[in-house]
């Protein structure tokens, strides 16, 4: 059982990709510009008129760099960017949260990539824990959305997945039993005392 992640999809979408421009590197065409003959991966394909650009890559963004080095240039633009923002806020918002949440999903992605690299495990491996903990911390049984990879600090061995509050416990304890244990008589002592003090 596995589960596709966000950067599965855009690795499906980059080669896809490479497929089209493997097979656009065949084609060739001439920029008017500086007049060699590239790639037609070179040029920018239009699809308001279904054609690629007749200015290669290279041509094109030296022109609109020497046109936005042009200071009244770049103010208009700036300008002009700051009235649109203005004039369109609630859509302007709404596109900046989906981009946050693409964003927000990928770097999950990324740092549960990079734990998984860290313990030894597969993407496969830590569905297949998932599901037999019932997508639930091993300790406080509560759901949560982004588990932890609990292991031994001593043998390196994965113990189990835990959430982030069990996981920074077990961490600042040391995994210490007899301090666990302590904590847990402290507690329960607490919680006596503050029983016998509600009573009339």
């Amino acid at each position: 059982m596995s589960t596709p992640l966000f950067t599965d999809y855009l690795k499906v979408e980059w080669l896809k990709r490479a497929v089209m421009r493997g097979k656009r590197k065949m084609e060739k065409q001439k920029c008017s510009k500086c007049g060699e003959i590239k790639s037609i991966a070179d040029f920018t394909f239009r699809t308001d008129k279904g054609t690629h650009r007749k200015t290669c890559h290279t041509c094109t963004n030296a022109r609109q760099r020497r046109w936005y080095n042009v200071p009244e240039n770049s103010q208009r633009v700036r300008k002009k960017t700051n009235r649109y923002k203005k004039k369109n806020k609630e859509k302007h918002n709404k596109l900046n949260r989906k981009y946050r949440a693409v964003g927000k999903q990928w770097y999950k992605d990324y740092l549960l990539r990079k734990r998984l690299k860290r313990y030894g495990l597969t993407k496969e491996q830590y569905v297949e824990l998932l599901v037999l903990q019932n997508f639930r911390c091993k300790i406080c049984l509560k759901k949560a959305d982004n588990l932890r990879i609990d292991h031994d600090h001593e043998s390196g061995k994965v113990r189990g997945l835990l959430c982030n509050a069990c996981n920074l416990a077990l961490g600042l304890f040391r995994d210490n039993t007899q301090v666990l244990d302590d904590a847990k008589r402290y507690i329960a002592e607490s919680l006596r005392e503050h029983k016998s003090t509600k009573k009339p």
